[in-house]
């Protein structure tokens, strides 16, 4: 996706253009990374190290794979979300949807490459648990993919 006849930044920070909409981009939001404050009803996000400028749709469809939504949950947050963009976006659902399969790829990929590099024996509990996540995530994941492809 190329930036063209960018016009500048409203008021959120968000980059707007004639045709596209640029975020300042979280792309690692998972459950794991959100804190609530009951006490006062405040939420923070956390670990802020892949943050970067992009595409809002590949945020949600990362936070989609992390929180493992039913398409029901999905289109509940979208339609919540629709009232606080500043641009209504009419291929937003659609970019979502290619990068919802390449998020998938790309965590695949990552899990795939964390197996091959594991050492043949872990050093302690929390490597031989960490290793024992990303298998059963693998598996997870890998069915996901299967059923994305046979849609």
């Amino acid at each position: 996706m190329q930036v063209c006849g960018v016009a500048g930044r409203n008021k959120y920070g968000i980059v707007t253009s004639e045709k596209y909409l640029f975020h300042r981009g979280y792309f690692d939001l998972n459950p794991g990374n959100i804190l609530y404050s009951r006490e006062n009803q405040q939420v923070t996000i956390i670990d802020w190290e892949q943050a970067s400028a992009g595409d809002s749709a590949m945020d949600i469809a990362k936070f989609f794979l992390k929180s493992k939504m039913t398409l029901a949950e999905k289109q509940k947050f979208l339609a919540s979300c629709q009232s606080h963009l500043p641009l209504q976006d009419p291929h937003f659902e659609e970019r979502l949807r290619v990068y919802e399969f390449f998020v998938l790829a790309n965590s695949l990929l990552w899990r795939l490459r964390v197996l091959r590099d594991m050492p043949q024996h872990a050093s302690s509990d929390n490597e031989r648990a960490f290793h024992q996540r990303v298998q059963e995530n693998l598996e997870k994941e890998r069915e996901a993919a299967q059923t994305m492809l046979s849609a």
